[in-house]
């Protein structure tokens, strides 16, 4: 079955939402920034052993569903292997810093897309741990439209997504 990758724009959330949003990314960059330390502590690119060492300390530290921090330390441990390889390589490079806002990723089992009664579509993700979810309206042209009815029709399967804020949620 044919995995649909889209990038559709969120329309602006009411202002809790938003809230919740933007503490998601800035929560979501500092477990990023956390796990990298962690790695280099730990002198390791392995997820296994970084996931075995500082899982349940993330936990505590991090409100984020435990997915999307899986997620935040799979980004930073790629963000590592790229830095140690450029510098294995000769080539000029420094560890990064994590200091902005970086794209959340969603896994596909953690997000949902439904179309409401009125037609209007919905992307439904989680915020923090626990059950703590938001629902953000999707713009949709025709062709999104389409896509996203094979996706609820079942003729074609989701992957992970990547929430990439344009502006600024603040």
């Amino acid at each position: 079955m044919q995995t649909v990758t889209l990038k559709v724009k969120l329309l602006f959330p009411n202002k809790g939402k938003l809230e919740k949003m933007a503490l998601m990314l800035e929560t979501y960059r500092k477990a990023c920034a956390w796990s990298l330390e962690q790695a280099e502590t730990l002198k390791t690119t392995s997820r296994a052993k970084l996931n075995r060492e500082t899982y349940h300390k993330a936990c505590e530290l991090f409100d984020l569903n435990r997915a999307t921090l899986q997620c935040a330390m799979l980004k930073a441990l790629s963000a590592y292997r790229s830095y140690l390889s450029r510098t294995k390589n000769g080539k000029k490079s420094s560890l990064p810093k994590f200091d902005r806002i970086v794209p959340v990723m969603v896994r596909q089992d953690c997000y949902s897309i439904h179309q409401l009664p009125s037609g209007t579509w919905v992307i439904k993700f989680p915020v923090s741990s626990g059950r703590s979810q938001i629902a953000v309206p999707i713009a949709t042209s025709e062709y999104h439209t389409k896509r996203l009815q094979d996706l609820a029709g079942g003729s074609c399967r989701q992957g992970s997504m990547e929430i990439c804020p344009t502006t600024s949620f603040s």
